[in-house]
């Protein structure tokens, strides 16, 4: 009978759920990250052909660039909400107010924790909030009381916590059969001094449950790893202080991202773009073909201007073969297509969702959530508002009834746009659009800002020469 095989675990092991997910991001993560992050996993984005030698390969990746579709769709979804600044309503206690300018002790306000929460939504699926407490500690060694603590300005954190660094959990049901958190467990990593001069980066896991909390540090010596206890403290809350919002949930702390098929589909690109960039590179160069001379006649053949080619053999022959175009063509058309795929899954977060309803149900239903994006923004002020009222239960403040938190989610002119940017995209591709009005089309849908000039771009546009389907020729 086969021994089964036991895995050693350690504080710093994630879990299932965790693994799970996160090996769905470093597609992700590499797309955001540019083409230098796609070249230095060449292994797994673009593979060594059989018999392809070192040299051509190397250079084959050093010559492939990405097209950064899904870099800059997240870019565009994560700015528009914050084209406009957060608002929060109610008369907040004043130490509740001040969160909005520092959430985190570090300086960081509540619109860039908003756009950070915002930017997990969009490529991981889910966003975390720590909201939490400083551990304060009188000049007598005791614990303050309230009074002395508002006194001394101390204030509930709200602590963006990135989904790749909350890498434990665990869970149980509530009284009213719920799940809710038991305990977490958080890396953390710091920068700490070493020797008189030098720096080294230290790894800890916390770990927080209803009633402590734990700080371990790793501790590597040789291939050896361990946990040192560093420092544990109570957990006054009662509960397990981390928020979780969704914009793609599978479940409760799992999620998938919203945008994976835009990855997808950015990386065949990438693949088909650097096929295409390594044909042209050869299809451009004739290749020499002789016939009929010796092998001593061929060693002699010198090519360029003022140069004469002399064989023995009546039936010698010198021509070149050169590349038909059809190849080129077949590739451009694909990258075409892969594009304007792209284009359409990086607007699809803005288009309205269908629905058999009146034209007045339709113009109350742009007040909510009737796209993804929107969608995700109210899961954001969810989120934000319930770190608030954690924040006001950490301090035994009531939070004013009429609190509210809005971010601005008002897209509804670009969302009755979308549809029709997707058909004039249609129409251009199939030739049944001029460039111009194609231009001036989306600009008046507002996919373009007012100070492009069509006329301009139009000119710049003829000025890149010509498409690459019209390069190549000759015989194949």
């Amino acid at each position: 009978m086969a021994k089964t095989k036991t895995i050693q675990q350690t504080v710093g092991s994630p879990c299932s759920a965790y693994l799970d997910m996160a090996a769905k991001w470093p597609l992700i993560d590499d797309l955001i990250a540019g083409s230098d992050a796609m070249r230095a996993n060449c292994a797994a984005y673009l593979p060594k052909f059989s018999k392809e030698d070192s040299t051509h390969y190397q250079a084959r990746v050093t010559n492939s660039i990405l097209f950064s579709a899904y870099g800059d769709t997240v870019k565009t979804i994560c700015s528009k909400p914050f084209s406009k600044p957060i608002t929060i309503q109610g008369d907040l206690p004043e130490t509740i107010a001040k969160i909005e300018d520092d959430t985190d002790g570090q300086g960081k306000s509540l619109n860039q924790l908003a756009k950070d929460l915002l930017n997990d939504f969009v490529n991981r699926g889910l966003g975390h909030v720590l909201v939490d407490y400083p551990v304060t500690i009188s000049e007598e060694g005791k614990t303050p009381n309230m009074k002395q603590e508002r006194d001394k300005g101390y204030k509930p954190m709200l602590i963006h916590i990135k989904p790749e660094n909350l890498i434990g959990w665990r869970i149980e049901k509530n009284a009213a059969g719920l799940p809710e958190l038991s305990r977490i467990r958080i890396k953390e990593t710091r920068i700490e001094p070493s020797g008189e001069w030098g720096e080294e980066q230290s790894e800890y896991i916390r770990v927080i449950s209803k009633v402590n909390w734990q700080l371990y540090k790793k501790i590597t010596t040789g291939k050896t790893v361990e946990y040192n206890l560093e420092s544990e403290g109570i957990n006054s809350l009662g509960k397990v202080p981390l928020l979780t919002g969704y914009a793609n949930m599978t479940g409760f702390m799992t999620a998938e991202p919203p945008l994976k098929e835009l990855a997808e589909v950015n990386l065949a690109h990438y693949r088909s773009d650097s096929d295409q960039q390594n044909l042209l590179h050869y299809a451009r160069v004739a290749t020499l073909v002789v016939l009929g001379f010796g092998s001593d006649e061929a060693e002699k053949i010198a090519l360029g201007p003022n140069q004469l080619i002399c064989s023995n053999n009546a039936d010698a022959k010198v021509t070149y073969v050169e590349h038909s175009g059809k190849a080129i063509e077949a590739g451009a058309k694909d990258l075409d297509k892969k594009e304007e795929r792209m284009m359409i899954l990086g607007l699809q977060p803005f288009i309205q969702r269908k629905g058999n309803q009146t034209a007045t149900g339709q113009s109350l239903d742009e007040s909510r959530a009737n796209s993804d994006i929107q969608a995700w923004v109210m899961s954001l002020e969810d989120l934000l508002y319930r770190a608030y009222m954690m924040a006001a239960e950490w301090i035994s403040i009531v939070m004013p009834v009429n609190f509210k938190i809005d971010v601005f989610n008002d897209f509804a002119v670009l969302l009755r746009a979308m549809e029709d940017i997707a058909n004039l995209i249609k129409m251009r591709q199939a030739s049944e659009l001029s460039r111009v009005t194609f231009l001036r089309e989306i600009k008046k849908r507002g996919l373009l800002s007012e100070t492009v000039d069509i006329d301009v771009e139009v000119a710049a546009i003829e000025a890149e020469g010509p498409a690459l389907a019209m390069l190549g020729g000759g015989e194949e």
